[in-house]
C-alpha cells in the first residue's frame, strides 16, 4: 500500500467506533444499544428489524398517525444510515467514501418528498419570517427556550391557508399514497443493489455516495462484515434508479395538480 492509502486507513480507524478488516464502518450512533456493535448482527436484515421495532414501539406509545405505523410495519426501514468505506481496488483516488445506506423504497420516497417540496416552492413561494435572525433550534434566551418553526410566521402572499392544507395533506395522506405506488413499481428490481455516482462535496471536503438495497429479502444476503463484496454481487446500473425517479415525479405532479384532500 502507498503512503496515501495508509493515511486513509489510519483516518478510518481513528474516526470509527467499529470497522471491519476491509475497512467498512457503520456510524449511525444512537441506533444501537451502547454495548452492541453493528457487526454483532448476522446481516443487514437483523439490524433493520431491530431498528424498525424500536421505531414502532415509540410511535405506538405516542399514538402517532396510524398510516405512518402501518407503513413502517411493511417497509424496509433503511433511511440513509451513514456508513464509511474505502474502495482501494475500484476507486482509483483511494479516498474514504461517506455513503448513505437506503432501501430502494425509502430512497424513492425521499426523492418524491424532495420533488413535492420543489413544486410547493415553485407554485406557492413562501418563507417562515421572524423579526430576529436567530437560527432554528438554537437558544433564544437563558431560560433554555429554543427557536423553532412555531416561532415563525408563514408568509405566502395571501395563499397561506391553501399552502398549509396541501402540505398537511401530503404528509398525512398522499405521502403514504406515494409509498404504495413505489412498492408496486419497484417489484422488478427487488433483488438488486444500486450505487450512485461517487461525487466530491466541496463544502464538506469529502467523497459521497448513496448505496441502495432493493428489498427486505435482499438485506438477508448482505452482511456488514462483507458489505462491499455482497453489494457488488447484486449490483445493477444506477440508470434504473433514474428511470424510476421519472415515474415518481410524474405521480407526485399528478397528486399536486389534483390537490387531493382525503
Amino acid at each position: 500500500m502507498n503512503k496515501k492509502t495508509n493515511k486513509i486507513i489510519k483516518k478510518m480507524k481513528k474516526s470509527c467506533k467499529n470497522y471491519t478488516k476491509d475497512l467498512f464502518s457503520f456510524d449511525e450512533y444512537g441506533h444501537l444499544d451502547k454495548n452492541k456493535s453493528i457487526f454483532d448482527f448476522k446481516n443487514i436484515y437483523k439490524y433493520e428489524k431491530e431498528w424498525k421495532n424500536f421505531q414502532l414501539k415509540f410511535l405506538e406509545e405516542k399514538n402517532q398517525n396510524e398510516k405512518q405505523i402501518e407503513y413502517l410495519k411493511n417497509t424496509c426501514y433503511l433511511i440513509g444510515e451513514w456508513i464509511k468505506y474505502v474502495e482501494i481496488d475500484e476507486f482509483k483516488k483511494e479516498e474514504l467514501i461517506y455513503s448513505n445506506l437506503y432501501s430502494l423504497e425509502e430512497f424513492l420516497l425521499y426523492k418524491s418528498d424532495l420533488y413535492f417540496n420543489k413544486l410547493l416552492n415553485k407554485y406557492y413561494p413562501h418563507e417562515y419570517w421572524r423579526p430576529y435572525k436567530q437560527p432554528f433550534f438554537e437558544k433564544l434566551n437563558k431560560n433554555d427556550k429554543f427557536s423553532t418553526m412555531s416561532d415563525s410566521e408563514l408568509r405566502a402572499g395571501g395563499l397561506e391557508k391553501e399552502l398549509t392544507i396541501i402540505k398537511n395533506n401530503w404528509y398525512k395522506n398522499n405521502y403514504y399514497q406515494m409509498a404504495k405506488f413505489i412498492k408496486k413499481i419497484i417489484i422488478p428490481y427487488e433483488n438488486y443493489t444500486f450505487r450512485d455516482n461517487i461525487e466530491y462535496n466541496k463544502k464538506e471536503k469529502i467523497w459521497e455516495c448513496n448505496d441502495i438495497i432493493g428489498s427486505t429479502k435482499l438485506t438477508k444476503k448482505i452482511r456488514f462484515t462483507h458489505f462491499l463484496k455482497d453489494m457488488t454481487t447484486y449490483k445493477q446500473p444506477f440508470g434504473i434508479i433514474k428511470k424510476l425517479e421519472k415515474e415518481i415525479k410524474k405521480e407526485v405532479k399528478k397528486i399536486f395538480k389534483n390537490k387531493e384532500v382525503k
